[in-house]
């Protein structure tokens, strides 16, 4: 396949974005065609956004080893070069070669520029196709409708579908903090990904227009995981408000009353969570915790409530 993958966390950083050069290595490698257009920094909780009056610039970027975080970034795209030999192309490839697009935009953003102004792949003279988008992996799991409905990588890839194409949400979720940039779980996770992206390509069920797929980061072979099918569970805020109090210096503090007010976002990410008595077995928030890779099937729109219906009688 051709495959666009877009993001919402930006270029290979240890901090920000650990995982998007592990799956296009890995997506390569079982002979995919990449090509990859991302946010220049990070852009989560944006959404389907576009960003209105805003000059997009394009800049290019070769990546290093995977797992070393750094790559080159170039004003002109150097090594650009359409053709692919094969659509199974191995990673030794020309297409391992070909740089990518960073762009001061959105997911969104990115999905129409991948899709509309990089120059695809050439195979006889003749532009590939792009088959199908991922957006992500995304740091942390898009579960609950709190963090589904602000989700970059979501938003990307609904505006996929928008375009006419599938797609599938992709995040991985660390069990533990120092488990975010294993190599060993991160390429596991990406093999699974990968494996498990090719079964929902070709048995793509009718009535969906997209997949969220959130994966747990976990010490166990691919062939051991579970995964189910899960509805987005739906949560709402529980404590006060997700913006923090901060000072003119940017220390969190209490607001003085004779300086203006400045606020930092900063979620409670347990409150999002909210407490296990109140999830069920088919959300996606509880295969994520018990360990499973949870997929949601979903199309790309705010369905309307089906009880209301007819004439309005205004009293």
């Amino acid at each position: 396949m051709h495959i666009l993958v877009v993001n919402d966390d930006g270029p290979p950083s240890r901090d920000a974005s650990p995982y998007v050069h592990s799956l296009v290595h890995e997506l390569q490698t079982q002979g995919h065609i990449v090509t990859v257009v991302l946010p220049n920094q990070q852009r989560s909780w944006i959404g389907k956004a576009h960003f209105v009056g805003e000059v997009v610039k394009a800049t290019y970027f070769s990546p290093g080893e995977p797992f070393r975080f750094e790559g080159t970034e170039h004003q002109t795209p150097q090594g650009l070069s359409n053709d692919t030999h094969s659509s199974s192309s191995s990673s030794n490839g020309a297409q391992d070669h070909r740089p990518w697009m960073l762009v001061n935009s959105t997911p969104a953003g990115c999905v129409q520029i991948g899709l509309h102004h990089y120059p695809h792949y050439q195979q006889e003279g003749r532009p590939i196709p792009i088959d199908l988008v991922i957006s992500g992996p995304n740091l942390g799991a898009n579960a609950t409708a709190l963090f589904s409905l602000s989700s970059g990588t979501i938003g990307g890839a609904m505006e996929a579908v928008l375009c006419g194409k599938r797609s599938i949400a992709l995040s991985f979720e660390p069990v533990a903090r120092d488990d975010v940039c294993n190599p060993v779980q991160i390429t596991d996770a990406c093999r699974h990904a990968v494996h498990l992206i090719k079964h929902l390509y070709h048995s793509w069920d009718e009535g969906v227009e997209l997949y969220s797929v959130n994966i747990p980061l976990r010490s166990a072979p691919s062939g051991d995981r579970k995964v189910m099918y899960t509805r987005i569970r739906p949560n709402r805020w529980l404590a006060a408000s997700p913006f923090q109090v901060v000072s003119p210096s940017g220390d969190a503090t209490e607001q003085n009353a004779d300086s203006s007010l400045l606020l930092r976002w900063a979620p409670d990410l347990s409150d999002i969570h909210g407490s296990m008595d109140r999830t069920s077995n088919a959300d996606d928030d509880w295969a994520v915790r018990e360990g499973k890779t949870s997929v949601t099937p979903l199309k790309a729109n705010f369905m309307h409530a089906v009880h209301c219906k007819g004439e309005i009688h205004l009293k």
